[in-house]
């Protein structure tokens, strides 16, 4: 082999070697945008869900005891009403599943305890019908989107 070819080989792997370095590099780059992203996506969801539990404690600071007996009462209607809410964002993917999984089993304790009458709340009532799921399939969520059944699934890797 001349030394032509040799230090044209040399080159090639230099080239080579470089980009496999540079192909690394990349991969990594993406990898801490993606968990940056993610990290980020995250805390919106506990910010948006801190929102709802404050809009929940304003609610149960209005209850008077006498209301517990009406179901018609402003507390039953609002308090029925921050539900059907809190549905909507679980459905659009707007809070992390760990949250939803806390207010579903909340939601049907309380609605079940106070026996309250959700006929008027359609997302409150598919959830109640059925006695025996667990909340990623709520029926009360209707139709899974694609958006929120990877997001929960990405969530649950990472412990929630």
């Amino acid at each position: 082999m001349s030394q032509r070819q040799a230090s044209a080989r040399a080159v090639t792997n230099g080239d080579q070697l470089i980009g496999e370095i540079a192909g690394a590099a990349t991969a990594v780059g993406v990898f801490i945008a993606a968990a940056g992203l993610f990290a980020q996506t995250r805390a919106r969801k506990f910010g948006l869900a801190q929102v709802y539990i404050k809009r929940y404690w304003e609610v149960a600071e209005l209850f008077v005891e006498d209301d517990r007996l009406r179901h018609d009462s402003t507390y039953a209607r609002r308090y029925l009403r921050l539900r059907e809410d809190e549905f909507d964002a679980a459905r659009l993917g707007w809070v992390d599943i760990a949250v939803w999984r806390a207010w579903h089993e909340g939601i049907r304790s309380q609605v079940k305890t106070e026996r309250f009458e959700v006929d008027k709340y359609g997302q409150l009532k598919h959830c109640t019908e059925r006695n025996d799921h667990e909340a990623a399939k709520c029926p009360g969520l209707g139709k899974i989107s694609c958006r929120r059944r990877l997001s929960w699934r990405f969530e649950s890797l990472f412990g929630s």
